[in-house]
C-alpha cells in the first residue's frame, strides 16, 4: 500500500470515529439533558409562576399547559437532531465494517444490532409516536368546551402516547449506553489497533528486522 493511500485509510478511519463519537455525545447528552432538566425545570419554574396565558381555555392547568407547548417546541427541534445523529452514528459504523474492521469481531456485529434497535425505536417514535401526541393534545383542547366527551377520550389517548414517548426515551437512552459501552470497549481499541498497524506496514516490517 503506497503512503498515499495509508494517509487516505487513516483520515477516513478517523473521519468515521469523529462522526460516530458525535453523534453519540449530541444524542446521548441531549436526552440526559432534556428529560432530567429541560423538563422539570420548565414544568417547576413556570407552574410556581402561576402564569396566565391569554386566549388560553380557563379550565386547564395554565401554567402546565404553558410548559408543556414550550417543552413540545424544543422536542420538535431534537427530533430533527436524533435524526442527523443517528444518520452520523449508521453511516460511520456501515463505513466502517465496509472499509477498515475486521468482521469476524463479535463487537462489530453487537454494535450494528444495538444500531438497528436504535433505528427502530427512534423512527417509531419520531413518525408515529410524537405526531399522535401532539394531535390528541390538539383535538382535547379543541373539543374541551363544546365536546366534553370527545374531549376525554382524545384527553386518555394523549396520555397513553405521551407515556409511550417516556418510554421510547428511556429505551433510546439505555440503547446508546449500550452502543457506547459496546464501540470503546469491545470495537474501537482492539481493532482500530490492529488496523493502524496492517496499513502501516509495521506488521510487514517484522519479519524483516528479525531475518
Amino acid at each position: 500500500m503506497g503512503d498515499s493511500a495509508k494517509e487516505i485509510a487513516i483520515f477516513s478511519f478517523r473521519l468515521t470515529q469523529v462522526c460516530f463519537w458525535l453523534g453519540i455525545s449530541a444524542w446521548f447528552g441531549g436526552l440526559l439533558v432534556l428529560g432530567p432538566v429541560v423538563a422539570w425545570q420548565l414544568f417547576a419554574t413556570i407552574a410556581h409562576a402561576h402564569v396566565q396565558v391569554a386566549g388560553m381555555n380557563t379550565h386547564l392547568d395554565q401554567s402546565r399547559e404553558l410548559a408543556g407547548l414550550v417543552f413540545g417546541n424544543i422536542l420538535h427541534i431534537f427530533y430533527w437532531i436524533e435524526l442527523v445523529c443517528l444518520g452520523l452514528i449508521l453511516g460511520a459504523v456501515v463505513g466502517q465494517m465496509l472499509l477498515h474492521l475486521h468482521l469476524w469481531n463479535a463487537g462489530v456485529w453487537l454494535r450494528l444490532l444495538v444500531i438497528v434497535l436504535l433505528a427502530a425505536v427512534t423512527l417509531h417514535d419520531v413518525f408515529f409516536i410524537a405526531p399522535q401526541v401532539f394531535a390528541q393534545h390538539s383535538q382535547w383542547l379543541a373539543s374541551l368546551t363544546t365536546r366534553p366527551a370527545a374531549a376525554k377520550v382524545h384527553e386518555k389517548l394523549f396520555s397513553q402516547y405521551h407515556l409511550a414517548a417516556e418510554h421510547d426515551g428511556v429505551i433510546e437512552t439505555v440503547l446508546l449506553l449500550a452502543l457506547l459501552i459496546i464501540s470503546a470497549w469491545c470495537v474501537n481499541y482492539p481493532t482500530r489497533k490492529a488496523y493502524i498497524r496492517q496499513i502501516t506496514g509495521a506488521a510487514a516490517e517484522a519479519p524483516a528486522k528479525h531475518g
